[in-house]
């Protein structure tokens, strides 16, 4: 885990609302990934001057030849052969060409289990590579960052939100499961906001929390908010070869990615019910 201090954001106006967008679990490579879904969002986020991105992991389906899990009839149907002789530098070339729109945009990238599992099998670091090709920091398999918004003028104000990211973990296929997951990375760290991927969900919980003041002369609470940070899989793609998600029977999920907004020097902590896109409003 890395703790990976502060990443500061200048804003100008009270009214300004700032979006951190959550990608991962692209699958880039893969014949179900939402190529078209992805690049529109990429578009759409490149031109908000407002908007950032932290990248979840699993941007590549990594899964080498020698993997038990490869089956060549699951890949892009443009890749050729030749590009099997480097699948993983293939990929990363890909998912670089998709990001560099981003740049300068992109808070920090984590490390998901498909990069980890191939890094460890093949000795080669793509992860690392993509980090820097894109010009973004590392933050690992998990981090704390603290979103700082500063703005000039009026004192001077800034206000700071704790992030805990985490690529995720788990195989849990029932809303009750993943949600528990969910709570339970909530329960073990303290933060803000808690974004966790790898179960290919959005998904929204809010808790709060009952404290003392450090006088204990007054109640106060604790607010926090997790999100499932979604996926570009396709559980089921007509016309293609079925993919593990179909042949273990998981359920047709929701594509794109999740989105906190941040209005920081606005009213304080307005949570919108949007769970339908999982775009909340902090």
């Amino acid at each position: 885990m890395i703790a990976a201090g502060s990443v500061r954001i200048p804003a100008r106006r009270t009214s300004e609302v700032f979006s951190l967008h959550t990608i991962g679990d692209v699958h880039w490579g893969n014949s179900n990934c939402a190529r078209d879904r992805v690049e529109a969002d990429v578009e759409r986020i490149a031109a908000d001057p407002l908007a950032r991105v932290l990248l979840m992991g699993d941007l590549g389906d990594y899964i080498g030849q020698a993997d038990k899990r490869w089956d060549a009839a699951t890949i892009s149907p443009e890749v050729k052969a030749a590009d099997l002789a480097d699948w993983g530098m293939y990929i990363a070339k890909g998912i670089v060409k998709l990001l560099r729109p981003l740049r300068g945009k992109i808070v920090g990238s984590l490390e998901g289990n498909h990069e980890s599992t191939f890094s460890a099998r093949q000795a080669q670091q793509m992860h690392a590579w993509t980090c820097a090709e894109l010009g973004v920091r590392n933050f690992g398999f998990s981090c704390f960052f603290d979103l700082t918004f500063e703005r000039s003028g009026a004192g001077n104000s800034r206000r700071a939100y704790r992030i805990f990211a985490h690529h995720g973990a788990g195989a849990a296929q029932s809303p009750g499961g993943k949600i528990n997951r969910l709570v339970s990375f909530m329960n073990f760290h303290e933060a803000d906001v808690y974004l966790v991927g790898h179960v290919h969900e959005q998904d929204v919980k809010r808790i709060e929390t009952l404290a003392a003041s450090t006088k204990c002369d007054r109640l106060i609470s604790r607010k926090k908010l997790g999100l499932f940070t979604g996926t570009y899989l396709r559980t089921y793609a007509e016309g293609f070869k079925a993919n593990y998600s179909e042949r273990a029977g998981y359920r047709p999920v929701p594509l794109g990615c999740s989105v906190v907004e941040f209005q920081p020097f606005g009213h304080d902590w307005v949570h919108r019910e949007e769970s339908v896109s999982a775009k909340v409003a902090i």
